[in-house]
């Protein structure tokens, strides 16, 4: 009994009562951290091949938009491209308006050449010409919005290609020392699509004209059908008034 006194005694004096709880408790703590690193890294190995972290791809893609914004001009030049004269012709043609190859560019690089091109044009960006800024913006959405569509996409793309076959034969048969052979096919299908584009206007003005000859034609049936009814209205209401008349007499 002397000898736990004693025993106790120095523990106290010491100060090393209560160490053993203390120790348990830091070493709990080191296990916990321990197990959770690991089952950070099992789910991780057992997350499914090919399925992308949110995170982790963010960088790739804002790389990938930087070296976009790389190939295009300023703010400023980007515009003045975009709303030069006649531009609501030379924009038919949308990969014209994203400076994107036809025949090599990938629908991720036309969604990223339009995110590039509307970080350039979009208002905010361009508060010392914000109304230029919207119309700038506004081509370069029509021209995202037909790429992304799978059948208008590859009807641009065969637009294209005849062009480019038109330009080539002009080419061959022309004066080669006035004009390059990118130039005469670039005329070429901007004329196809500007040919092209004439003929859907000219065929939406013909609907438009049926539309409205078919709407006059239905006032004046109904205009018919409403005098006819006011007609007989009369017509009944005079022959009542007649009746009455001859009755009196």
């Amino acid at each position: 009994q002397q000898q736990q006194q004693q025993q106790q005694q120095e523990q106290e004096s010491t100060g090393t009562k209560g160490a053993p709880v203390e120790e348990k408790n830091e070493e709990d703590d080191l296990l916990d951290d321990f197990f959770s690193e690991v089952e950070a890294v099992t789910e991780k190995k057992k997350k499914p091949q090919g399925e992308e972290d949110p995170e982790n791809d963010e960088a790739p893609r804002k790389n990938a938009i930087k070296a976009h914004l790389q190939e295009l001009g300023s703010s400023k030049e980007e515009m003045d491209r975009l709303l030069q004269r006649h531009y609501e012709w030379k924009n038919l043609n949308a990969y014209r308006v994203l400076v994107l190859d036809p025949t090599t560019s990938t629908q991720e690089d036309v969604s990223r050449r339009y995110r590039a091109l509307a970080l350039l044009v979009h208002p905010d960006k361009c508060p010392e010409d914000v109304e230029r800024a919207g119309l700038a913006l506004e081509e370069v959405k029509k021209a995202n919005t037909i790429l992304q569509n799978e059948d208008k996409r590859r009807h641009v793309q065969q637009l294209i290609y005849r062009g480019s076959q038109m330009g080539q034969r002009d080419y061959n048969n022309g004066d080669k020392t006035t004009k390059s052979l990118e130039e005469c096919q670039e005329v070429a299908v901007q004329k196809l699509f500007a040919e092209i584009e004439v003929k859907r206007r000219d065929v939406e003005r013909r609907k438009r004209s049926q539309e409205e000859r078919d709407r006059s034609n239905e006032d004046e049936e109904l205009q018919k059908e409403k005098q006819s009814r006011d007609f007989d209205k009369g017509w009944r209401e005079s022959t009542r008034v007649d009746s009455r008349v001859g009755s009196w007499r």
